[in-house]
């Protein structure tokens, strides 16, 4: 697999969540002073719509904080496979390995 095929597919996750969170805000945008449109009319001192701009730079920040969250739990995760092998003590056994000076037990037949 080629590696830029990898991020292409991360640039493709950025973008759909980047893009769900601008739409939700249009979706909310619409319904300006509104709790159901056209039937109950919101007119609390509160009732505010951000700017598409501001809200805009709001979502991008979201959504870059949540990968960079993503990417160090995948990060973490991968630099702890790698020292796994490293750090095991020559006398301790992992679950499921034998060691070399240990044999496997002989069948009694």
């Amino acid at each position: 697999i080629a590696p830029h095929s990898q991020y292409v597919l991360i640039l493709l996750a950025v973008t759909f969540t980047w893009l769900m969170g601008l739409m939700g805000f249009a979706r909310s945008g619409i319904r300006q002073h509104w709790h159901v449109y056209g039937v109950l009319r919101d007119n609390s001192v509160d009732a505010v719509t951000p700017a598409l701009g501001y809200a805009a730079n709001v979502i991008t920040i979201v959504t870059l904080v949540f990968f960079a969250l993503v990417m160090f739990i995948f990060r973490a995760r991968a630099r702890r496979r790698a020292g796994a092998g490293r750090r095991q003590r020559p006398g301790r056994l992992r679950c499921g390995s034998r060691s070399a000076s240990r044999s496997a037990p002989s069948p009694s037949w």
